[in-house]
């Protein structure tokens, strides 16, 4: 489901985008600039490992480098999905 939802998502192939339409950096709202593209390997709920490819920016007024598919699918830095994540730190909360 998540491989499905980044392949689905505009943010996923934005590099070849027209002036307006590429996202914005969430510091200083200028348009990011293509960086090239870089993979990253998650591991879901059910065990199962996705790659996904997605386009590295880096703001041209600030600097700051992101992947804004990521900030979209509100990934956090690490190998985990946010649902195993989540788990992970519910239990824990359980353990002493």
């Amino acid at each position: 489901m998540l491989q499905d939802t980044a392949l689905a998502s505009s943010t996923a192939a934005w590099s070849g985008s027209q002036l307006g339409e590429k996202p914005g950096c969430p510091d200083c709202g200028w348009e990011l600039a293509p960086w090239g593209k870089r993979r990253r390997r998650l591991q879901t709920l059910g065990g199962q490992e996705v790659t996904l490819e997605r386009q590295y920016g880096v703001c041209p007024s600030c600097g700051r480098k992101l992947f804004p598919l990521a900030e979209e699918l509100e990934l956090l830095p690490g190998s985990l999905t946010p649902g195993l994540g989540e788990i992970l730190v519910r239990l824990g909360a359980w353990l002493p």
